[in-house]
C-alpha cells in the first residue's frame, strides 16, 4: 500500500509532520474500508503526534478522523467528544479554512455532532449544532460542506420523526452530492434519505436510490457504506 510506503519514508526521515498527515490519510482510509480498529489506532498516533507538537489544527483533524472511526463503532459518547474538540479549536476565522479537506472540518464536525446527539435522543442540541453548520456555510457558500449540514439536519429531523423537514433537506442533500461528483460519500447521503423515504411509504423510490447507492459503494469499495446501503434495503 502506498500509504503504508509513505509512512515509512516519513518514519525514517523522522519528519513528524509529514508522518502526520499520512496516519490521518491511514485512518480515513480504513475508516472507509471498515477497519475501524486500525482507523482508530492511526488516528490516535496522528493525535498524539500533533499533541507532542503542539500544532492546534492538526489536532484537530485528529480528533476529527478518529470521531468517524468511533461513529461507525457506534461509540457516540467518544465521538461527541473528538468532534467537540474540533469545534472548539477551530472556532473563530479556522472555521471558515478547509486544511486540504474536501469538506470545511469546522461544518463536518458539527453535522456529525448533531446526528450523534440525535442518536442519543438530545434532538435540540442536534438541531442547534446542525443549523450552526449551516449558518458556517452560508458565510463561505462551499456546495461540499452545504451537502454535509443539510443531510445532518434532515438526519436529526428523521429521528424526530418530522418528514415535513428531513425530506427536502435529505433531497437537497443528494442533489449536492450529484452535482459536486463526489461519488465516495453519495452512498452515506442516500441511505438516510433512502430510509426516509421508507419512513414516508415511498418503498419503490427508495429501492431505487438505495440500489443506485449501493452499486456507487461497491465501484468505491467503500465497505462501510455497503453494509449501510445493504441494511437499509432489508428495511424496504
Amino acid at each position: 500500500m502506498l500509504l503504508r510506503e509513505a509512512e515509512s519514508l516519513a518514519t525514517a526521515l523522522e519528519d513528524s509532520r509529514r508522518l502526520e498527515q499520512v496516519l490521518l490519510f491511514l485512518s480515513l482510509y480504513f475508516y472507509l474500508m471498515g477497519v475501524y480498529d486500525q482507523s482508530i489506532t492511526a488516528g490516535q498516533r496522528a493525535l498524539a503526534l500533533a499533541t507532542t507538537s503542539g500544532d492546534v489544527v492538526m489536532h484537530a483533524l485528529a480528533n476529527d478522523f478518529l470521531g468517524r472511526a468511533y461513529r461507525a463503532q457506534g461509540d457516540y459518547r467518544r465521538v461527541i467528544d473528538c468532534f467537540g474538540q474540533t469545534v472548539a479549536a477551530l472556532d473563530g476565522p479556522r472555521r471558515h479554512e478547509r486544511y486540504g479537506q474536501l469538506v470545511l472540518p469546522a461544518v463536518y464536525s458539527r453535522a456529525r455532532l448533531a446526528e450523534c446527539h440525535a442518536e442519543l435522543g438530545a434532538f435540540a442540541e442536534g438541531v442547534a449544532i446542525g443549523e450552526e453548520g449551516l449558518w458556517i456555510v452560508g458565510e463561505v457558500a462551499h456546495p461540499r460542506s452545504f451537502m454535509y449540514a443539510s443531510a445532518a439536519v434532515g438526519l436529526v429531523s428523521l429521528r424526530q420523526g418530522n418528514l415535513s423537514k428531513a425530506l427536502p433537506l435529505l433531497e437537497q442533500a443528494v442533489s449536492l452530492c450529484q452535482e459536486a461528483d463526489l461519488p465516495v460519500f453519495f452512498p452515506g447521503v442516500a441511505a438516510v434519505l433512502g430510509a426516509a423515504y421508507i419512513l414516508g411509504g415511498r418503498v419503490p423510490d427508495a429501492v431505487l436510490l438505495l440500489t443506485q447507492a449501493l452499486e456507487q459503494a461497491m465501484a468505491t469499495k467503500t465497505i462501510a457504506f455497503q453494509a449501510l446501503c445493504t441494511l437499509t434495503l432489508g428495511e424496504a
